[in-house]
């Protein structure tokens, strides 16, 4: 590999790291302690008095409510709220317990992009914290959000590096300790999906298409993740992370990553077990922990890592990535390396541009079964 393009991947690695840092910032509490912007509304959008003593029900935009967004305001916790085909050019903020189900992802489009690019927030959907509310619901159950078969659209541009929160182009952004369900959905977006630390995530069925971040966890409160079938591509070839978790535990089931610059990025005290996935075509497969990273562990099992740019599967520390080693500083003892542990097996790590493997394979951490 050129001394260019080994430039490039130590590049990456350094972005997907920042990112992380980053993400101390993007996955602070949300400041949003207000609703967003009053929009337009006609008579019928109104919410009605008195909902949250209501029992749960089942509502209907556009037939009852012309707007999502006042649909969600009027419903009763646990409601339903069925969207018909359409685009719908709305920021939604949910504070309660509810479930939004479209007709498709291909006939249900909510766009904050065309929304966003003339206010404050440049997000699509925002689960969060009732106004004055605390992190669960009366009975102390968390809030649980479930979304299907709808496309959520924020912009793919890439925010300025000295964006916060409340700058940057989210799809969807769980900004309290909730369970969210998220299926057979399109997400799209320079972050896909970001949670705050302390969440709760089960996807299965989703395309996520993002420039920066395509699922990502902050730090704090550990965070879950169950996946199972999503497919995360970015729009542009070798583009950002397909999944950056922090201090995570996560299980990711039959997902393809592919075309990133990082495809999974594990660092910060996550547990994360990959089965029957395939990762390819991005500039490094997968990295984890390390110097950079911290302690991480990786368990992996009938996957395949093909293809990619530089490594299949690499420890983020040296030799893996000389230029990430820092400094030693005189009179002060380097900091005691971090744990890395990595089980599985019958894997295919194959055809990958540098090395299948960073260190190499046989060896420590990789278990003797590791590949088939």
């Amino acid at each position: 590999m050129s001394e260019a393009a080994a430039g490039k991947v130590v590049i990456l690695i350094m972005l997907a790291i920042a990112l992380w840092g980053l993400s101390t910032s993007i996955h602070k509490p949300h400041p949003m302690s207000q609703p967003l912007e009053p929009q337009e509304t006609s008579k019928e959008n109104k919410p009605m008095a008195g909902s949250d003593n209501q029992a749960p029900q089942v509502l209907r935009v556009p037939q009852d409510y012309t707007q999502i967004q006042a649909a969600i305001d009027a419903a009763p916790e646990g409601s339903t709220i069925f969207i018909g085909p359409g685009v719908y050019r709305e920021r939604l903020v949910i504070r309660k317990s509810l479930t939004l189900l479209g007709e498709g992802a291909e006939q249900t489009v909510i766009d904050g992009s065309a929304v966003a690019a003339s206010s404050k927030e440049k997000l699509a959907l925002l689960v969060t914290l009732r106004i004055g509310g605390s992190l669960s619901e009366p009975g102390g159950r968390p809030l649980e959000v479930s979304i299907g078969r709808i496309a959520i659209i924020a912009s793919q541009e890439k925010p300025p590096s000295s964006s916060n929160t409340i700058n940057l182009n989210h799809a969807i952004y769980i900004a309290s300790p909730t369970q969210v369900t998220l299926w057979s959905s399109q997400i799209s977006g320079a972050f896909g999906v970001s949670m705050d630390s302390g969440t709760r995530l089960a996807s299965w069925q989703n395309q996520i298409s993002s420039s920066i971040v395509g699922i990502s966890t902050g730090p704090g409160e550990p965070s879950t993740i169950f996946s199972d079938g999503d497919i995360i591509r970015p729009p542009g070839h070798h583009q950002g992370t397909g999944i950056k978790l922090s201090n995570t535990q996560a299980i990711l089931s039959h997902a393809t990553i592919e075309d990133t610059g990082v495809g999974i990025l594990i660092v910060a005290g996550s547990q994360v077990k990959i089965e029957r996935s395939t990762i390819q075509r991005n500039e490094v497969g997968i990295a984890v922990g390390g110097t950079m990273g911290g302690d991480a562990s990786l368990d992996m099992s009938l996957s395949q890592v093909i293809n990619n740019q530089t490594y299949g599967v690499a420890l983020i520390q040296p030799p893996c990535f000389p230029n990430l080693l820092p400094e030693p500083e005189p009179g002060i003892p380097p900091p005691p390396p971090p744990s890395i542990q990595v089980f599985g097996g019958g894997n295919t790590i194959t055809g990958n541009g540098k090395a299948d493997f960073c260190p190499a394979y046989p060896g420590p951490p990789w278990p003797p079964l590791f590949v088939k």
